[in-house]
């Protein structure tokens, strides 16, 4: 069985999980340079703190064979705060500086991999809403027409006045006109559906392997980096030989598809790709499918809920505009209803997004079901996605 992203992340929120994995790996990378940053600095107040203690015990006078071994134990304490002070530069310069220069460039290249693909997920989104809104003109006008069809036959058989009744028939054959017209619609959809469907998994596989790519890109570049890491300790504090060498033997047992594949079999989502509706007639409850995996017309798949949907909806749920986010943000400052923490950097779409750093503080002023708040930062108020904060 392949454990590859492309195969096994088709499930509802199979995105999702994938970007959250790239994301937490951003910030691990990042954490990695911190780690570094605060060894190297330790490394360097430790050399400093040994040249001060050399320089207030500098006066200190004695004679003969006492004085030849103070010396030597002087010089042995020169070599040892160098020792610190090349150690905590080279972690810094050869370490440390690099994985933050790799972190942001992966987070570049991972933009443009996400951009690419909420613009397909966007167009399938509104291709699923076209198929629920054509499914209840459908259904309501063929409950209908078979209302004014019932009412009409009624008419006919207790002898009513024959101009009732031709009003009747003809009211009955309306309905039955705009139950044509609708399933006429309805099967439209369908079809729209039924020829995006290739062209959305073809290009979401690719966004995938892409991502996939990218992740292993990053668990190499760490493995290197630890190695270099490992390598600063053994070459300047010989004496940690023993533990260099079982660490070592741990950064070497590092192995990119293993932690892929070991990903993937505790977060896989389903190996199975959306099955495409079929017509349903009339008052059917459900768009019909062959796999468990259907595009039913329950909350889970059409409504903007997030447990049972690819994607996330990037779309705020606004029934006056069939789905799409507000046109205008709050243009005054309104009484927040709750603060949070930015847990990772964003940057918006369009002028009606906030944009924000991680750990940046955000009043929350609207909260919605479809998971785009409305925040205000720095006077700036704006939609933001509720999955890339956390409440405090």
């Amino acid at each position: 069985m392949s454990l590859n992203f492309a195969d096994n992340f088709w499930g509802p929120g199979g995105f999702d999980v994938v970007e959250k994995r790239l994301n937490q790996g951003s910030e691990s990378t990042k954490l990695f340079a911190y780690f570094l940053e605060e060894r190297a600095a330790i490394e360097e107040r430790y050399s400093q703190g040994l040249q001060k203690l050399l320089k207030s015990t500098s006066q200190l006078t004695e004679f003969g064979t006492l004085r030849d071994a103070w010396l030597a134990i002087r010089g042995e304490m020169e070599n040892l705060a160098k020792v610190h002070r090349d150690l905590g530069a080279s972690l810094l310069r050869d370490i440390a500086q690099p994985m933050l220069k790799f972190k942001e460039d992966q987070s570049k290249l991972r933009k443009q991999y996400l951009s690419e693909a909420y613009k397909i997920n966007k167009e399938r989104k509104e291709l699923e809403m076209k198929l629920v809104k054509s499914q209840e003109r459908y259904e309501d006008t063929a409950k209908k027409a078979d209302e004014n069809e019932k009412i009409a036959s009624k008419a006919r058989t207790e002898n009513r006045n024959q101009s009732d009744i031709i009003k009747l028939v003809a009211k009955a054959q309306k309905y039955a006109k705009d139950e044509m017209m609708c399933e006429h619609e309805y099967k439209e959809s369908i079809n729209k559906m039924k020829m995006f469907q290739p062209t959305w998994e073809e290009k979401t596989a690719n966004t995938l392997k892409q991502l996939q790519v990218q992740e292993e890109e990053r668990i190499e570049f760490i493995k290197t980096q630890l190695e270099k890491y490992v390598r600063n300790d053994e070459i300047n504090a010989p004496f940690v030989g023993d533990s260099c060498k079982r660490l070592y033997e741990k950064i070497r047992s590092i192995d990119k598809i293993e932690d892929i594949e070991c990903f993937v079999r505790e977060n896989q989502t389903g190996s199975e790709k959306p099955v495409i509706p079929t017509f349903v007639p009339k008052s059917g409850a459900k768009i019909e499918g062959n796999g468990s995996n259907t595009f039913s017309m329950s909350n889970n798949s059409y409504s903007g809920g997030n447990s049972g949907s690819f994607f996330n909806n990037k779309e705020k749920d606004n029934s006056s505009s069939g789905g799409s986010k507000s046109s205008t943000p709050p243009a005054r400052k309104a009484q927040p209803v709750m603060k949070v923490k930015a847990l990772f950097d964003y940057v918006g779409a369009d002028a009606n997004e906030i944009d924000f750093f991680a750990d940046d503080l955000i009043d929350v002023i609207e909260t919605d079901a479809s998971g785009w708040w409305t925040g205000q930062i720095d006077g700036r108020t704006g939609l933001f996605p509720s999955n890339y904060v956390e409440e405090i």
